[in-house]
């Protein structure tokens, strides 16, 4: 099956518009009494989406749906696809086994889009057996209990609204490998005050699911640093004279509106040479 984060959006809406709705204009109102003044490099913190639609209990999103509504709210401001061009992401590879540096301010300042779709290359013949998602949405967070910052990535595993799999990575650790191990405290703690569902402080399934979200943040690690290297240029897929711009609130009034794309673009992050300039027909 091909990506297409078209058709989650597209579900999303169905399932979430009010709630939808509620957030975006929430978004405009970032150190508007009764909100905080979150940081600007973080859309809406995921706290206001685990409370959207007060108004309606029934329009509040299931707690497994909070991670993919954070990342398709986020989405839907830019709706751009990405694809990292192989020379650029192997020059993030590292060592089987090795432990991957977070370079938290270019993740939290550098991402071309709000939350770009990164498209995964197909998968080589001689890996079959192993964990090959379709491709990921990833954007940053700020998470209201602690004041941390996080980078998100919401796995396309399967093609389906349920295979779409959170992945949190806590940027205030100095590597990827620490960051699991600081989740998989939080996660220890959090079971133990009964706050996850269904799962005791010494649940197994805790501290496996948190490796494996080590392991799958670490396989895709080098297209998430080809994302923002500074050696990196963002280019029109169909039209390389094009130019990728984060949305960006419109003052009405006394409001702050964020616009919404009405259809998908598609982009390469590239280190090559520049495209050059052409012209088109008017």
């Amino acid at each position: 099956m091909v990506a297409d984060p078209d058709r989650y959006l597209d579900e999303c809406r169905s399932r979430y518009s009010p709630a939808l709705s509620w957030m975006r204009d929430v978004a405009g109102r970032r150190g508007v009494a009764p909100w905080p003044d979150w940081p600007e490099w973080c859309w809406l913190p995921m706290a206001a989406v685990a409370g959207a639609g007060p108004r309606r209990p029934q329009d509040s999103p299931r707690p497994q749906d909070i991670g993919r509504l954070a990342a398709l709210s986020t989405w839907w401001l830019d709706r751009a696809v990405v694809e990292v061009d192989e020379d650029l992401a192997v020059r993030h590879l590292v060592s089987p086994g090795a432990d991957i540096r977070i370079d938290r301010e270019r993740l939290l300042t550098g991402l071309p889009a709000w939350c770009p779709y990164v498209l995964l290359p197909p998968r080589p013949e001689t890996v079959a057996e192993v964990y090959w998602p379709r491709g990921f949405f990833v954007h940053t967070e700020w998470d209201a209990a602690t004041g941390g910052a996080e980078l998100r990535l919401l796995m396309d595993t399967d093609g389906t609204w349920d295979g779409l799999q959170a992945i949190p990575v806590h940027l205030d650790q100095p590597t990827v490998r620490w960051s699991f191990q600081d989740a998989a405290r939080v996660m220890t703690a959090n079971a133990a005050a009964g706050l996850v569902a269904g799962a005791q402080a010494d649940d197994p399934r805790l501290a496996a699911g948190v490796e494996m979200g080590g392991l799958v943040a670490a396989q895709v690690w080098p297209l998430v640093s080809g994302l923002v290297d500074p050696a990196g240029r963002v280019i029109g897929r169909d039209r390389p004279g094009e130019v990728l711009e984060r949305a960006r609130a419109e003052r009405r009034g006394t409001r702050m509106v964020w616009p919404l794309r009405s259809r998908t673009s598609f982009w390469r992050v590239t280190a090559g040479p520049a495209p050059r300039p052409v012209l088109r027909p008017v």
